[in-house]
Order: C-alpha cells, then structure tokens, then sequence
C-alpha cells in the first residue's frame, strides 16, 4: 500500500483562462492543451474572464464554452457546469476513467 501511494499523484486542477473575443486557432491550442492534461490525468478548469463591457455579452461566452464541451467530450467528463462567479465563467472537466 505504501509503495501504491508513492507512485499515485494527487488529483490536481489544472486552469486555462481565455478572453470571449479567442481567435479559433487559440482555442484550438488551448483545446490541445486541455487534451494533454486529459493524458495526465489532471482535472482542468476552462474559464472565461469578462472584462467591463464584456459582461454585456455572456452569452458568447457560453456558446465558447458549449463548443469546448462538444470538442473534449470523446476524453472528457464535464464535473461541474458553467457557472458566473463575478466576471469569469467556468466549467470543471476530469478525464474518462
């Protein structure tokens, strides 16, 4: 059990933060990124920052969000959904076991 606990690493969260106004080539790196985490069995929280006017227009961050779900759905699971705590927007993805 001891020699079990050496080599098991601890769930840990890793955060990627974007803005609305991503480019599609950016959201593909982070998508990329997240996908790696995924491999190392890292949870990954994807969150939007709003910024002053931005907050106007939450809606565009939930469709970005509902399209990261649609993309890491074949390796991911989501754990907690989207949710506004002050200006970000985030969702909690953990690996598929």
């Amino acid at each position: 059990m001891k020699e079990a606990r050496k080599k098991h690493k601890g769930g840990q969260v890793k955060e990627l933060r974007i803005r609305p106004k991503i480019g599609i080539h950016d959201l593909d790196i982070k998508i990329n990124h997240m996908r790696e985490f995924f491999e190392e069995r890292d949870k990954v929280r994807f969150t939007i920052v709003f910024r002053g006017r931005e907050m106007e227009h939450q809606d565009l961050g939930k469709d970005l969000l509902q399209r990261v779900k649609d993309r890491v759905a074949d390796v991911a699971v989501l754990e907690q959904d989207a949710h506004l705590d002050g200006n970000r927007m985030s969702l909690l993805f953990a690996p598929k076991k």
